[in-house]
C-alpha cells in the first residue's frame, strides 16, 4: 500500500486565482484594500505638487498662398504644420528661449545643468490641425515661472520661424529672377538663329521642301519603331533559350526520380514482386502453423525468397540502365528539336536587326546632306522660339505672384501671449493618486490571495476529497449549504459529516459484537475535534445506542472544559493509579470501580462521559495501557466508545492513543484544516499503522446538533451489555464467540501487566498483540 503525496502548492497563480482566492477573505480584502488604496493615493497626492500651466496660442496657417492658387498638395501643408510642434521644442528653439530676459529673474529656480531637457520636459505642444491654432503650454508649480516659460518659448520660436520664412522668401526671389533674367537672354539667341536661318532658307521652296522632308522622316520613324520591336523579340528569344537551358540542367538531375518510377512499372519487375509477394505469405502461414519454425519446409521457402530476392535486384540494375538510357536520348532529341529552332530564330532575328540598321544609316546620309536645303532647321528655330518664351514668361509670372504673396499676412501668427495662471491644475496629481490606488489594490489582492492560495486550506470538500485516500464523510451536506451561502435565508443542513460517520462505522457492525472503539482525532491542536465527538455521541445516542465518550485530549481545547467538569477526576487520575496497581498488583473487581466511579452521566440518558481530569504536578501524559484497560472493561456494557484523543500532528501521544482503538477519524475544520496537512496526518497514520476510518467534514458556522451538558452524578457499577438471546445453532455459535472475545480482552490486560513499565512504540504494541492473541487462539 502506498500513499499519494501532496505537497503544498508551488509556483506563481494567475491573477485569476488570485481574485478567486481573495473571495475567502471579502471583509479582510476590502479593509485593507482600502487603507492600503487610499494611503498610496494620498501619498502620491502629496509627493506630486500641483502644476500650474501658462497657455500661449498661435496661429499656423497650412497653405503657403494666399491670393493665387496653392503651389503645394495636401500633404505638404499638413507635414509642415505638424513640424511646427517639433520645432518648438527642437533645441535651437529651447536654447534661445533659456536666454531670454524674462527668465533672468527666476535663475535660482531653473537647473544648473541640463536646462534645455528640462524645459522640453515642462513643455506641451497641441496643434488643432482644423482652426489652424497651436498652442504652447507651459507647466510648472511655480505660476509666475510658468508664465515667463511659456513667453520665452512663444517668442523664441517666433523669432525663428520668422528668419526661416525670411531667408526662403529671398531666396526663392532671388533665385526665380535670376532664371527669368537667364530666359530672356536665351530668348534673344534664339530670335537671332531664327533670322538667320530665315534668310538662308527662303520663302519660295519652303513649303514642297517640307513636305518631302517630312516623308523621309515618316520612313525613317517606321524603320527605327521596326528595329525597336526586333531588339525587342530578340531579347525574349534570348531569355526563353536560357530558360530552356536551365530546364535541362534540372531535368538531367531529377532523372533517377524518373528512372526509379519507370522501373516499378516495369513487367518483370511487378511478376518477380508478385511472385515474392506470395512466396512471403505462404512462410506466414506455415510459422502459424508449424511448431518447429525451422522446419524444412520453411527453410526451403526461405531459400526460395532469397534466390527471388536476388533475381530482383539484377533485373532492376539492368532495367534502370536501359531505362535511364532511352530517358536520356529520348530528352536529349526532344531538347535539341526545341533549342535548334530558337537558335534559326535568333539568327533570323539578328538579320533583321541588320538591315534595319542599314536602312536607317542610309537615311540618315540623306537627310543630313539635304539639311542645308530644307526647311526643318527653320521649323526647328521657331519651336525652339516658342518654348523659350513661354518659359520665360511663367518665370517672371512666378515673380511677381511671390511678390505679392510675400506683403500678404505671414504663415506663422501670434494670437496671444501666455496669461499668468491663476489655479493650479491636479491632473497628474490625479492621475498618480489613481494609479496608486489601482497598485494598491492589486498589491493586496495579490497579498491576501497568494497567502490564501498557499495556505491549502480547506473551501471545498472537493479539497478533501481530491487529497485524501481514505473515506470522506459530510461531503454532500457541505455541498448543499456552500450552494445556499448567497441566498438571504438562513440554511441548516439536516444531516451532516457526523451521520454519515455514525452510519458508517458505529451502525453497521453487527451489535452483537464488542462495542467499537472510535478516536477522534485531527491535524492540528487547535481545531474543534471534541466538536465531533460530542455530535457523533449525540448522534448515536438518539439511536438508543449507549454511548461512553472518553476525553484524552491534554490539549489547550477540551471536552471537557466545554462541559463544565475540568476540575472533576478522569484519564489522567487513572494513569496514575494504573502505574501504582502495576508495582502493587490489585484485582479486575478494582480497577473496574475505580473507572466506574469517575464516569459521569450527562442530560443524555444513553451518554456517559469519562473526563481527561485534572493536572498534577505538570502531568500532561495519559498511558496508553489505561485506555486499552478502559476500553477493554467498558466494551461488553457500551454499544460504543467514543475517545476524543489529541490531535496527530501536535501530539506524539495522538500516535500511542489510537494505535489501541479500532478506528480513527480525522476531524476537518472547514476554513482552517489544511489539505496539505491531511496528507501529512495520513503518512504519519500509515506509517504508524493506524486504522483510518476516514475524515469527517464539519462546519462551525452550522449549530451544534444536541448540546450535552454534564449532570455530576457518579453512576453505579454498570451492567454489562446483553447480548441478543441465542435462538438457533448459528445464533448459538456467535454468542460463546463473542464470549470468547471478551475473555481473549481480559487476558490481554492481564499480559499487559506483565509487561515492563516503559512505553514502547505503536507498532512494537500492536505485533505483541497480535502475538498474544494468535497465542490465546491457540490455546
Amino acid at each position: 500500500m502506498s500513499l499519494r503525496h501532496a505537497a503544498p502548492k508551488g509556483g506563481m497563480p494567475e491573477f485569476s486565482d488570485l481574485i478567486l482566492a481573495c473571495r475567502h477573505h471579502l471583509v479582510a480584502t476590502c479593509v485593507i484594500g482600502l487603507i492600503v488604496s487610499l494611503g498610496l493615493a494620498i501619498g502620491a497626492w502629496h509627493l506630486i505638487p500641483p502644476q500650474y500651466r501658462a497657455k500661449g496660442l498661435l496661429r499656423v496657417r497650412e497653405q503657403r498662398n494666399v491670393v493665387f492658387a496653392a503651389q503645394t498638395t495636401r500633404a505638404d501643408d499638413l507635414a509642415f504644420f505638424r513640424s511646427q510642434a517639433k520645432l518648438v521644442a527642437s533645441p535651437q528653439v529651447l536654447a534661445v528661449a533659456m536666454n531670454d530676459q524674462g527668465l533672468k529673474p527666476f535663475t535660482s529656480e531653473l537647473p544648473e545643468t541640463e536646462r534645455i531637457e528640462w524645459l522640453a520636459k515642462c513643455l506641451d505642444v497641441e496643434t488643432e490641425a482644423g482652426s489652424e491654432v497651436m498652442s504652447i503650454v507651459a507647466s510648472h508649480r511655480s505660476p509666475r515661472l510658468a508664465h515667463a516659460l511659456s513667453c520665452a518659448v512663444t517668442q523664441a520660436y517666433l523669432a525663428e520661424i520668422t528668419n526661416r520664412l525670411a531667408y526662403d522668401y529671398q531666396q526663392r526671389e532671388r533665385e526665380l529672377e535670376r532664371a527669368a533674367r537667364a530666359a530672356d537672354v536665351e530668348l534673344d539667341k534664339l530670335w537671332d538663329k531664327l533670322n538667320s536661318v530665315a534668310e538662308s532658307v527662303g520663302t519660295d521652296r519652303s513649303e514642297s521642301m517640307t513636305l518631302r522632308d517630312e516623308m523621309q522622316f515618316q520612313a525613317y520613324r517606321d524603320y527605327a519603331r521596326q528595329l525597336q520591336a526586333a531588339q525587342l523579340r530578340g531579347n525574349q528569344l534570348q531569355s526563353k533559350l536560357a530558360e530552356e537551358e536551365q530546364e535541362w540542367a534540372e531535368q538531367v538531375a531529377s532523372r533517377p526520380d524518373v528512372a526509379d518510377a519507370a522501373l516499378h512499372q516495369h513487367p518483370e519487375i511487378i511478376q518477380a514482386k508478385n511472385a515474392l509477394a506470395r512466396l512471403s505469405q505462404k512462410i506466414n502461414q506455415l510459422r502459424d502453423i508449424a511448431v518447429d519454425p525451422n522446419s524444412p519446409q520453411i527453410v526451403t521457402l526461405m531459400e526460395q525468397q532469397r534466390l527471388i530476392l536476388d533475381d530482383i535486384a539484377q533485373n532492376e540494375s539492368l532495367i534502370r540502365s536501359e531505362i535511364a538510357e532511352q530517358s536520356r536520348s529520348q530528352t536529349m532529341i526532344e531538347r535539341q528539336a526545341t533549342l535548334t529552332d530558337l537558335k534559326q530564330q535568333i539568327q533570323l532575328n539578328r538579320s533583321e536587326k541588320d538591315f534595319l540598321r542599314e536602312r536607317l544609316s542610309e537615311m540618315d546620309s540623306v537627310v543630313s546632306a539635304s539639311v542645308e536645303t530644307t526647311a526643318i532647321p527653320l521649323d526647328m528655330s521657331r519651336h525652339a522660339v516658342e518654348r523659350q518664351s513661354r518659359l520665360a514668361d511663367s518665370l517672371w509670372q512666378s515673380l511677381q505672384e511671390l511678390k505679392i504673396e510675400g506683403q500678404s499676412q505671414p504663415r506663422v501668427t501670434l494670437i496671444e501671449l501666455a496669461k499668468l495662471p491663476e489655479h493650479a491644475t491636479h491632473s497628474k496629481q490625479l492621475k498618480a493618486a489613481a494609479g496608486s490606488a489601482l497598485c494598491g489594490w492589486i498589491l493586496v489582492v495579490f497579498a491576501i490571495g497568494y497567502r490564501e492560495w498557499r495556505a491549502c486550506r480547506v473551501r471545498f470538500a472537493d479539497d478533501v476529497v481530491s487529497h485524501s485516500r481514505f473515506p470522506v464523510f459530510g461531503t454532500s451536506a457541505f455541498a448543499k449549504s456552500q450552494s445556499n451561502t448567497l441566498s438571504w435565508a438562513k440554511h441548516i443542513p439536516q444531516e451532516n459529516g457526523v451521520n454519515e460517520a455514525a452510519v458508517n462505522v458505529f451502525l453497521k457492525r453487527n451489535p452483537s459484537t464488542l462495542a467499537p472503539t472510535v478516536m477522534v482525532t485531527s491535524c492540528t491542536p487547535k481545531e474543534l475535534r471534541h466538536r465531533v465527538a460530542q455530535e457523533l455521541a449525540t448522534v448515536l445516542g438518539g439511536y438508543r445506542r449507549r454511548v461512553l465518550v472518553i476525553d484524552c485530549d491534554t490539549g489547550p481545547t477540551r471536552l471537557s472544559d466545554m462541559l463544565g467538569v475540568a476540575d472533576a477526576e478522569g484519564m489522567v487520575q487513572l494513569s496514575i493509579e494504573q502505574a501504582i496497581s502495576d508495582l502493587e498488583g490489585d484485582s479486575g473487581e478494582e480497577a473496574f470501580d475505580a473507572v466506574a466511579k469517575r464516569i459521569i452521566s450527562t442530560d443524555h440518558p444513553q451518554i456517559h462521559l469519562l473526563p481527561v481530569g485534572f493536572f498534577e504536578q505538570q502531568q500532561t501524559w495519559i498511558d496508553p495501557r489505561t485506555l486499552r484497560r478502559v476500553l477493554n472493561m467498558m466494551q461488553s456494557r457500551y454499544d460504543a466508545i467514543i475517545v476524543n484523543g489529541p490531535s496527530i500532528l501536535g501530539s506524539p501521544q495522538g500516535h500511542l492513543l489510537g494505535a489501541e482503538v479500532d478506528t480513527n477519524l480525522l476531524a476537518v475544520q472547514v476554513n482552517k484544516t489544511r489539505w496539505s496537512q491531511i496528507v501529512l496526518c495520513e503518512q504519519a497514520a500509515y506509517q504508524a499503522e493506524l486504522s483510518m476510518g476516514g475524515a469527517v467534514l464539519f462546519d462551525t458556522q452550522n449549530p451544534i446538533q444536541g448540546q450535552l451538558r454534564s449532570v455530576r452524578q457518579t453512576l453505579p457499577k454498570i451492567p454489562p451489555k446483553k447480548l441478543p438471546s441465542p435462538k438457533s445453532a448459528t445464533a448459538r455459535k456467535n454468542s460463546d464467540e463473542d464470549l470468547l472475545c471478551v475473555e481473549i480482552e481480559e487476558l490481554r490486560s492481564e499480559l499487559r501487566k506483565l509487561q515492563p513499565t516503559s512505553i514502547s512504540s505503536p507498532s512494537h504494541t500492536n505485533s505483541q498483540s497480535t502475538h498474544d492473541s494468535r497465542s490465546l487462539d491457540t490455546h
